[in-house]
């Protein structure tokens, strides 16, 4: 039956989220359409792509009625600025560096994380990625920072027809990595959507508060919660994997 470790890739394994703001400032003043940073970590983070250009278009009123029509071209744009973003961050921080990951480690790769990975492995969690993410950004932000061999499968926006907090991209993870028991297995995540999909899925969570206070998190559901993968947190997740089930 074998158990797996599935992980939110936006906030989890990654700090991307300051370039997926910058890429929404940059689409968002072709519209003329505000955005406050804490609104989009408060109410955007963890929704798609599309579900926040629909919000953002039915509140703007009536002149952005034809604009709704184009959600694709607007996303698409998204994605092109994010890429653009994240490039830029990646070569300023690790340009011309031979060990580009340990470089962007703690700046953009979340803190422990390949050490943990590594432990899970040792237990026998089988390890995949699940993300309400556009497939081009998803598979870029994993590719560019080094972090393909970790994941032995990637689910994105594409490969499910319900995103967070709907189930459905948790347990395609598991049906993908041959794993029957969400009991045995865990997700990681850091909004409250995601929360919900590995819950839903009858998986554990370990949830990160990287984006979401620790409060929301909680009342989420989220069984134990940790600010990154370094040391002490990682011995607190491995020692709660090993002595619970849902």
């Amino acid at each position: 039956m074998g158990k797996a470790a599935v992980f939110d890739v936006d906030g989890v394994i990654v700090n991307s989220e300051p370039f997926h703001l910058k890429a929404w400032f940059r689409v968002l003043s072709h519209l003329g359409i505000p955005l406050d940073r804490e609104e989009f970590y408060n109410s955007f983070v963890g929704l798609t792509s599309e579900q926040i250009f629909i919000r953002l278009l039915s509140r703007a009123g009536g002149k952005f009625k034809e604009e709704l029509k184009r959600v694709e071209y607007w996303v698409k744009l998204r994605v092109d600025y994010f890429i653009e973003e994240l490039s830029a961050g990646v070569s300023e921080l690790a340009g011309g560096v031979n060990d580009k990951e340990a470089v962007l480690e703690g700046k953009i790769i979340t803190p422990g994380l390949k050490r943990f990975i590594g432990a899970l492995k040792e237990r026998g969690y089988r390890i995949g990625a699940a993300s309400s993410g556009e497939e081009r950004a998803v598979r870029y932000t994993i590719e560019v920072l080094g972090l393909s061999g970790l994941f032995e499968t990637v689910i994105t926006l594409k490969d499910v027809e319900r995103p967070k907090p709907d189930p459905e991209p948790y347990i395609k993870a598991l049906s993908s990595l041959g794993v029957k028991d969400a009991s045995s297995s865990v997700g990681f995540e850091d909004s409250p959507s995601g929360v919900r999909s590995v819950k839903n899925a009858g998986m554990r969570c370990v949830a990160l508060t990287t984006t979401t206070n620790k409060g929301r998190l909680n009342e989420c559901g989220a069984d134990i919660i940790i600010s990154d993968f370094l040391s002490e947190n990682a011995r607190r997740v491995v020692n709660f994997l090993e002595n619970s089930k849902t």
